[in-house]
């Protein structure tokens, strides 16, 4: 429990968590988005290393 939650409930007041679930879920899908994006550029960079190596002459 952060600090504003604990000072609203010692004042007998609910954080308006209903208020901001849409913006978090928002927030969140943005961060998830960003997250599998660069996931799938490592994972791109990867493959791309991987091919350039098999192509290469053995020695």
């Amino acid at each position: 429990m952060d600090d504003l939650t604990a000072e609203l409930r010692l004042r007998g007041l609910e954080p308006p968590y209903d208020a901001v679930k849409q913006e978090l879920a928002t927030r969140f899908a943005g961060i998830e988005e960003d997250a599998q994006r660069k996931v799938g550029t490592e994972f791109a960079r990867q493959i791309g290393m991987f091919m350039r190596e098999s192509h290469k002459p053995l020695h």
